[in-house]
């Protein structure tokens, strides 16, 4: 237990020390907040696979910290895993649908009848859990983005 806690305490040194590195190498606070909130809110997109290009691409648009992004993007790993089931229950219950057809027996079942069949199950439970991650994507922006501007502003 004692070893864990040592290696997260020192990853939380790590992003700490490297965000004020980056505030001190003068980046702007306000293009700071937009890229740590980019690499949250993008990095919680609910498709496996997708969220680093995404991040990336987003920097390039918006003219990011890439290296802040791609930071923040993977940290957020493990919550964006643990949030996938609940971005979909949220997706079925503001649509209506089911995909509670989602499990490793229908999984396997639909793969086993035709690969297509199965990607098309696994699609629609996607689409459900991207329709929930748009809803929470637009006020989850502005709520970072405000937080983490004020508090960039006052390290500065």
């Amino acid at each position: 237990m004692a070893v864990a806690d040592s290696i997260i305490l020192k990853k939380i040194y790590h992003v700490r020390h490297t965000v004020l590195k980056l505030l001190k190498d003068g980046i702007a606070p306000k293009k700071l907040a937009w890229s740590i909130t980019c690499g949250i809110v993008v990095g919680l997109f609910p498709v496996i696979g997708a969220t680093t290009i995404l991040t990336f691409a987003f920097s390039v648009v918006f003219r990011l910290n890439i290296v802040a992004v791609q930071l923040v993007n993977w940290l957020m790993t493990p919550l964006h895993l643990l949030c996938l089931i609940p971005f979909l229950k949220l997706g079925e219950l503001l649509t209506g649908a089911k995909s509670s057809a989602l499990s490793i027996e229908n999984l396997k079942a639909k793969f086993a009848n035709g690969f297509w069949e199965g990607l098309q199950l696994v699609f629609e439970a996607q689409l459900l859990a991207i329709l929930a991650w748009g809803l929470i994507a637009l006020p989850l922006t502005v709520l970072l983005f405000t937080i983490f501007h004020r508090l960039f502003r006052l390290h500065r």
